[in-house]
């Protein structure tokens, strides 16, 4: 078995810290977690560790988020909003994932 190398777009994803976002700004949280590539058993990258307070407000914000508009939108407005930042093959797949996970699927 060959193993692949990461592409230049996945290391610099990778060297930049993964942050804790809630209710859209930045958290910082003193705390980080190693993230281990189970392929070379190296660690890939760092993101922040959130606590349980960490944990209550992302509840309490996606709650709120829920009783705007973001809840009222369908899956495959929401799958949208997502490719904006990302790569569109991924967000397309994570979009299908999330979608059937909530219940709210309408696409192909």
């Amino acid at each position: 078995m060959t193993l692949l190398e990461p592409s230049q777009e996945v290391v610099a994803f990778l060297s930049k810290l993964q942050g804790v976002r809630i209710g859209g700004e930045q958290i910082e949280t003193g705390a980080l977690l190693d993230v281990i590539d189970p392929s070379f058993g190296t660690r890939a990258t760092q993101v922040a560790l959130g606590n349980a307070d960490h944990i209550n407000d992302a509840v309490s914000a996606a709650r709120a988020a829920l009783q705007g508009p973001w809840g009222s939108m369908t899956a495959h407005d929401t799958g949208r909003i997502g490719q904006r930042g990302s790569h569109q093959r991924c967000c397309q797949r994570c979009a299908r994932c999330t979608a059937r996970t909530v219940g709210q699927y309408d696409g192909p």
